[in-house]
Order: C-alpha cells, then sequence, then structure tokens
C-alpha cells in the first residue's frame, strides 16, 4: 500500500515505524509499488509507498495464481490474485501495539520470473550449439566433397583444400595437410599452390621452414603459366622472387636479377613493382 501522509517532508519508513507514527485513529490511502520475482512455486518481493513507508525481504510462494508472502518477523503480509496482469488481495501488518489491514490493487509493469528466464537461457545456449553442430557438420561434408574432388584429380580443388587447412577459417587449421594438397597442386604446376608452399616454407608452418626452399617456390610460382581470375597472381610472385633476389632472402642477394623481376612484373601492371621501380630510378 503506497501511502502519502501530510507533513512538510516526505519520510522513508519501515513497517514498525509506519504502524507507530500512524496510530489507531488515521487513515490511511494510497497506491503501492510491488516487485515480485518468481523462481518456480517460490515467490520474493519487497513494497514501497509514495509516502516513504516500504517493506524488504518479502517471501513466500505462488500456486494457482496466488501469491501470499510475508516479512521474515511477521510485521507485514500480503496475498491475492497474482500473475502477469497485476496483484491484487489483501495487506496486514502488525507492530507497536497497532494493527494494519486493508485490500490492494496493482498493475504489473515488468514480469521477472527468474525460472523462465532460466529455462530462455538454457532453451537459448542449446539452440546456439545445436546450431553450432550443424554448422560444423556442414563444413564438415563441405571439406569431404572437396577433397574428393582433389583426390580424385582437380587440381584447383588441391589448392582450395591447401588454402582451407592453411587458415582454419571452415575447419579445424592443419598446416601439414596444407603442405600435403600445396605440393600436389604444385606438383602439377599450378602457381598459385608454389605460393602457398612458399608461404608454409618461409614460416615453417607444418613443413621444416627454410627461406630456400620459399624462395623455390615464390621462383616456380613467377615462371609459372598465368591463370586468370587468381588473386594469388602471378605478378605477385614476381614481386615476391625479385624482393627475395633485392635482400638475399633465402637466395644470395643479386641486385640485377632482382632489377629484372621488377621490371617484367611492373610491365604487368603490378603497383608494388611499379613503386620499387620509381623508387630506385630502374627503367
Amino acid at each position: 500500500m503506497t501511502v502519502t501522509r501530510p507533513g512538510p517532508a516526505m519520510r522513508r519508513l519501515d513497517v514498525q515505524s509506519f504502524l507507530r507514527s500512524a496510530g489507531k485513529s488515521t487513515e490511511i490511502e494510497g497506491t503501492t509499488t510491488i516487485l515480485l520475482r518468481f523462481n518456480g512455486s517460490a515467490v520474493t518481493g519487497s513494497i514501497s509507498a509514495t509516502g516513504g513507508w516500504h517493506g524488504a525481504g518479502l517471501t513466500g510462494t505462488v500456486g494457482n495464481g496466488m501469491c501470499r508472502l510475508a516479512a521474515e518477523d511477521g510485521s507485514l503480509s500480503i496475498e491475492g490474485s497474482c500473475g502477469r496482469t497485476g496483484f491484487k488481495g489483501r495487506i496486514s501488518g502488525r507492530g507497536a501495539g497497532t494493527t494494519l489491514s486493508g485490500r490492494f490493487e496493482t498493475s504489473a509493469k515488468t514480469v521477472i520470473d527468474v525460472a523462465e528466464r532460466e529455462q530462455q537461457r538454457e532453451d537459448a545456449a542449446a539452440a546456439a550449439r545445436e546450431e553450432a553442430r550443424r554448422k560444423a557438420e556442414a563444413q564438415r561434408q563441405a571439406m569431404a566433397q572437396l577433397e574428393a574432388r582433389a583426390a580424385a584429380g582437380n587440381v584447383e580443388a588441391m589448392w582450395v583444400a591447401g588454402m582451407t587447412y592453411e587458415s582454419g577459417e571452415k575447419i579445424g587449421q592443419d598446416y601439414a595437410k596444407a603442405a600435403a594438397w600445396y605440393q600436389r597442386a604444385a606438383a602439377k604446376g599450378f602457381g598459385p599452390a608454389y605460393r602457398g608452399l612458399a608461404r608454409l616454407y618461409y614460416e615453417g608452418n607444418g613443413v621444416p621452414q627454410s627461406k630456400a626452399r620459399a624462395f623455390d617456390n615464390f621462383l616456380a610460382c613467377a615462371n609459372a603459366a598465368e591463370l586468370k581470375d587468381f588473386y594469388e597472381s602471378k605478378t605477385g610472385c614476381m614481386y615476391l622472387a625479385a624482393q627475395s633476389l633485392y635482400l638475399g632472402i633465402g637466395v644470395v642477394r643479386n641486385e640485377a636479377a632482382a632489377a629484372r623481376w621488377f621490371r617484367a612484373c611492373a610491365a604487368r601492371k603490378n603497383d608494388d613493382c611499379i613503386e620499387w621501380i620509381n623508387e630506385h630510378g630502374v627503367r
């Protein structure tokens, strides 16, 4: 029951102080603010009033649409029909030789059902796990189909399988498998596969680290046939081979050979090679 009491200022009172200050002859009217939290058959709550009166630590049960709550010290009890639309019933209190009784009715603004909320969380987590399982299974099947095409001799599928295992984006990362598929594609002269092998050798992922083997594969990629519509282009390998020669990474430093490769890839409109040519004044 929310109470507005006359006076110069609003006070915050517990039920005992409220009853003591009200006395037997005072009529009190107002509206209640009741906060209930449901957890299965258990319910907890608190109650406050515009007049400064409040009661906290209410506990009780809910069943068949009826809530019954009481303060631990017995100073206040409320009971009545409760649900998602509101709570109405009787309120009673006692203290300081004074008793309080009356009816109340509130409208629900927010219903917090702990058990329902936890069930919703569990359902959402289970749905997320199932979605992750379905996604993983779909990726596993897609990878199996890709490897089947690669095993049948599709060189592009070999390269894609290598990239997939190298990145681990759609399946567990496995550098050894990546190297194996790159090597099979490279054996067929597939340029981008040389570049994939070069990356693995350069970092030592799935194969023994070897800057020399990395350079050999950059060079093989640079000399491979041009493949259109591939983002790992021949000119990119030409640039990397040129850089290796110019800096002496994995190969004896050779500025003249590097310049030839820089000029060759600049002629193919490679921006990195054009920039190097302009910076070093090579024609």
